[in-house]
Parts: C-alpha cells; sequence; structure tokens
C-alpha cells in the first residue's frame, strides 16, 4: 500500500460521521458574473468582471424595446427547458474588440457610431 493510499484512506476514516457540507445553490446573477469573467479570460485573455447584472422577467413581444442599441446577445438554457437571455451593451462589446485586435482595452469610451456589417 502506497503512502497515497494510507493518507486517502486516512481522509475517509476521518470524515465519517460527519454531516456533508452545507453547499448553497448559487444565484444566476452570480453564476452570470463567474461565467462571463471566465469566458473572456480564457477564449481571448481579457480581465473582466461583471459589476452589473439585472435579473427581470419579461415577454417576448416586449423586448426589443427593451434592449439597449447594438447590444451583443446570449441564449442561456437552464434545467427544464428554461431560457433566458444575457445582455452585454456596447461597452462590452468594445472591450472584447479592442482585445482580439490589438491585446488590449482602452480607457476611452466607445464611439457611437454603428458596428461593422458583420455583428448586425
Amino acid at each position: 500500500m502506497s503512502d497515497a493510499d494510507i493518507i486517502s484512506a486516512m481522509r475517509r476514516k476521518a470524515g465519517v460521521g460527519r454531516p456533508p457540507p452545507d453547499v448553497q445553490p448559487m444565484s444566476p446573477a452570480k453564476a452570470l458574473r463567474l461565467a462571463a469573467a471566465k469566458a473572456a479570460e480564457d477564449a481571448i485573455g481579457l480581465v473582466m468582471q461583471v459589476t452589473n447584472v439585472i435579473e427581470e422577467r419579461s415577454s417576448i413581444l416586449r423586448l426589443p424595446d427593451q434592449l439597449p442599441e447594438y447590444a451583443l446577445l446570449s441564449l442561456l438554457e437552464g434545467p427544464d427547458n428554461a431560457y433566458g437571455l444575457a445582455v452585454f451593451d456596447r461597452n462590452v462589446i468594445s472591450a472584447v474588440v479592442e482585445q482580439q485586435t490589438t491585446g488590449k482595452v482602452l480607457k476611452l469610451p466607445p464611439k457611437s457610431a454603428r458596428p461593422p456589417r458583420q455583428m448586425r
């Protein structure tokens, strides 16, 4: 029996009789903050912090009036055939494009010009 096996067996024995840890479910807002930051870091090396998450229910008919101009939309799939929509504003789009093209994000606010044709 190796040292690793002995340590593993000792840990199992030490945990017998303890109640399982109390794990709280993660809120959708926290999950979105963490997932967006991780995806930006993993995909393009962008260190991103999501500072504002607004959760609201809406009908599909009202949705076009509620979206900011030139938003980046991401469809979210949840359990039991539940769907959601993550909406990222012009600042996020600008930061992603700058990171991908120049390798850094400028401190200037994004221009109010229309995005390139491929993004429409």
